[in-house]
């Protein structure tokens, strides 16, 4: 029998919006469903994405080391963080600990999208 994918969730907004936070949610675990992953966690959090020194992902990025996800689902690359050379470094990070990343907005892992811009030089 095929083991289910293990899905983390993370969720993001700059302000103290808990509707934004909650709408996320709802899209980014109903998009899990319809990938047959299986949620093992959900972060959220307020907070601004030009820093990764955030309580939230520093969590989802320890949970990936200790191996407990397969996946980490966010709505977009937005979420993730504002600063692209950040947002590099973190996806190389859960690259390490052998985690994907995957976005529901622009329906593709983060890895295609990482390496297609560094193919553009």
């Amino acid at each position: 029998m095929k083991k289910p994918i293990r899905a983390a969730v993370y969720c993001r907004v700059a302000t103290a919006d808990r509707f934004a936070l909650d709408q996320q949610e709802q899209s980014v675990c109903a998009f899990a469903k319809t990938q047959g992953y299986e949620i093992t966690s959900i972060t959220k959090e307020s907070y601004k994405g030009t820093t990764m020194e955030r309580p939230g992902i520093q969590r989802v990025l320890d949970d990936a080391k200790n191996g407990k996800m397969d996946i980490l689902l966010i709505l977009s690359v937005s979420r993730l963080g504002r600063n692209t050379i950040e947002i590099i470094r973190t996806f190389r990070r859960f690259e390490e600990y052998g985690v994907e990343i995957e976005t529901v907005h622009e329906g593709t892992s983060l890895g295609k999208m990482v390496g297609f811009a560094e193919n553009l030089q």
